[in-house]
């Protein structure tokens, strides 16, 4: 990128800030202190400025994405936000968050005294920024140990924050981009290096290995010391394993600490925790349960209530009965989105209305949105029952990886709920009462096999089809296939 283009930001740097000590050094510039000339009209009195060289950057785009990502993040107390960008011939200046208190990954290299629960107050924080950021549309792609800071607080507290944005992507809710692998070798997720493929859960995967770093001082796939950046890639791509539980250091961590980390290390992207998810873990709320006045809302319990929407009426059917056999208890993630929403409430739909619209629509959206809320008050009473909320926001796919005994159990007691005739089997006629019209269509929306009934089998199968999950299964076999 030459030095002389014109980015079209303010040219008054010099007016608005003096520049302070030099905080760090990158491939792209330089980052310092600074401070505010004129106080009265600045947004802090203290901060830091980022200085990218124009010589240096690979184009005037990459700056432009980062600016917009980081005004489309806001001030959240868990990023570094963005206060000011102005350039002259020479340099872009961003002016951010000052985190004084420096890098997470340098205290972890010090051999700090962290115990679990310090570790998961960090994580916390770091899973309150993603679910910020992925409600926004964003997806950060390079989550790691070396890009969260702390900022100190005039009380002394140290508040960790998630900075550098130069890798993410603006990406709406509900879908995904394609680039080549970026960010970290240890940290990158396997449909980056199998589908060129990113979203959401992409940062999830990368959060999940920054939390083994944290808990055990080592990558999950890091193998031997002398393991090549290319060997790390082949094994985050095709090694199947996860991490050994039993053995150290991993034996010596709660069995909360291995599911926390189990449900984000999940090779397919529909089966991992989001991060929303993520703080109603047990490993992360313990025994808070005031927690849910501050959980933000998860993204992808909105794109469930729109994939909820768009399924046929056989897969609407075979959810609503799923759900039913499930309390609040049973579906934390789900209960926390409840009560977010105060769904039961008189003002849900109108707040309900008003997430939605965060999605990606098209020319119908308006329309689209009302159907969803219409048909998650199939009641018509102004509110969501937690029945009919949690029909909409089941993740059926990420139990039956995470929990696939309970999963079984689950999906047994809704085909039996459904089986009038107790004889394994849901038939035309079955179905034409439950929901009316024609049972054959109906039928065929489930019956894999085309033996004109819908078994067991077909029932399970129905409730864990995801379009998703088979690309990336087929993405993973030819893969693997190269490879030998």
């Amino acid at each position: 990128m030459a030095g002389s283009v014109d980015l079209g930001y303010s040219r008054d740097f010099a007016q608005r800030w003096i520049l302070g000590r030099v905080l760090g050094r990158g491939a792209f510039g330089v980052v310092h202190e600074c401070t505010a000339a004129a106080p009265a009209k600045a947004p802090v009195l203290t901060a830091a400025v980022k200085v990218l060289n124009k010589a240096r950057l690979v184009s005037p785009d990459a700056v432009r994405r980062e600016v917009a990502v980081m005004q489309r993040l806001g001030h959240h107390p868990h990023t570094v936000g963005l206060f000011d960008v102005c350039e002259d011939d020479a340099n872009v200046y961003l002016v951010l968050s000052l985190c004084a208190g420096g890098e997470l990954f340098s205290r972890v290299a010090a051999g700090g005294a962290y115990t679990e629960s310090d570790a998961a107050t960090v994580v916390r924080s770091v899973c309150a920024a993603l679910a910020h950021a992925h409600l926004r549309g964003v997806c950060i792609l390079d989550v790691k140990l070396d890009n969260m800071l702390f900022s100190n607080t005039p009380s002394g507290d140290d508040v960790l924050k998630v900075a550098d944005f130069g890798l993410a992507q603006l990406c709406a809710p509900g879908e995904h981009g394609c680039s080549p692998p970026v960010g970290t070798a240890f940290y990158v997720a396997p449909e980056l290096l199998l589908c060129h493929t990113f979203g959401p859960e992409s940062d999830c995967w990368s959060l999940g290995v920054a939390t083994c770093i944290f808990l055990t001082g080592r990558a999950p796939f890091q193998g031997t010391g002398t393991s090549s950046e290319r060997a790390i890639l082949a094994r985050i791509a095709l090694d199947p394993s996860p991490p050994d539980y039993q053995r150290p250091p991993w034996g010596q961590l709660s069995p909360y600490a291995h599911s926390f980390v189990q449900g984000l290390l999940q090779r397919e992207p529909g089966a991992r925790m989001t991060a929303a998810a993520a703080l109603s873990h047990p490993w992360l709320r313990g025994e808070d349960e005031s927690a849910t006045s501050t959980m933000p809302l998860d993204a992808s319990v909105l794109v469930g209530l729109r994939a909820f929407h768009q399924a046929g009426r056989m897969r609407r059917l075979a959810l609503r009965a799923l759900a039913a056999t499930f309390t609040p208890e049973q579906l934390p993630a789900a209960r926390d989105q409840f009560a977010v929403l105060h769904a039961e409430q008189p003002d849900a739909l109108p707040r309900l209305r008003t997430a939605l619209r965060s999605l990606s629509w098209g020319a119908d959206g308006a329309a689209t949105v009302e159907s969803i809320v219409n048909d998650l008050d199939a009641g018509h009473e102004g509110r969501i029952t937690w029945a009919e909320f949690a029909a909409g926001a089941l993740r059926g796919r990420h139990l039956c990886r995470s929990e696939p005994e309970a999963w079984a159990v689950h999906v047994a007691a809704a085909f039996r709920a459904l089986d009038e005739d107790a004889d394994g089997f849901l038939t035309d006629e079955e179905l034409s009462r439950r929901l009316g019209g024609d049972g054959a269509a109906l039928r065929r929306e489930a019956d894999a096999d085309g033996d004109g009934r819908v078994s067991l089998a077909d029932f399970e199968s129905l409730l864990r089809r995801s379009d998703s999950s088979r690309d990336f299964a087929a993405a993973m076999a030819a893969a693997r296939a190269r490879q030998r």
